[in-house]
């Protein structure tokens, strides 16, 4: 029985483990000299990036200690000759497109930026085009009388006659 519990749970381990060997993290000497590295040239890239834990804190700003490893991750990989470019690729298939402001795919990107201004001209032509209706509601909706209104005007009228004749001393 504790056989069967103790291949169960190192199965399940193994199981949950193939995440984190499926991301593509280049491996990085432990022997990198990056004192060549400057903290302007790891800013440079960070500030592209958002910290995937926290949200909307650009990982250069971001204080957490997950942050302080990404950005010495970062130092490294500029140490090993990697480009601004293939850093921040590197990030976005490990944690997403999350990480960054602007989707690295030039279609969703295009999307993301093109849909709110489509969305601002929908909305005004939406707009523009019910106050026309309401416009021309306005100057073709003609005045109906009742017959409320007519004996309305009949008692005013006959109020009317009744002061002029007061007042012309008939």
């Amino acid at each position: 029985m504790r056989l069967k519990v103790f291949i169960l749970v190192l199965l399940t381990s193994l199981i949950a483990m193939i995440p984190v060997l499926a991301q593509d993290t280049p491996p990085i000497p432990d022997d990198v000299d990056t004192s060549n590295i400057t903290a302007d040239q790891v800013n440079d890239v960070a500030n592209q990036l958002y910290c995937p834990v926290c949200e909307n804190i650009p990982l250069s700003t971001c204080s957490t200690v997950a942050c302080e490893d990404w950005r010495e991750e970062i130092r490294a990989m500029l140490a090993t000759g990697m480009s601004d470019d293939d850093i921040i690729d590197n990030f976005v298939v490990r944690f997403g497109d999350r990480v960054v402001s602007t989707p690295r795919d030039p279609v969703i990107a295009a999307i993301s930026i093109i849909t709110p201004w489509l969305m601002l001209i929908v909305a005004a032509g939406f707009a523009l085009y019910q106050l026309m209706q309401w416009n021309q509601k306005k100057k073709v909706m003609p005045v109906q009388k009742s017959h409320a209104d007519d004996a309305v005007a009949k008692k005013r009228n006959r109020y009317l006659e009744q002061l002029e004749n007061d007042l012309s001393g008939k």
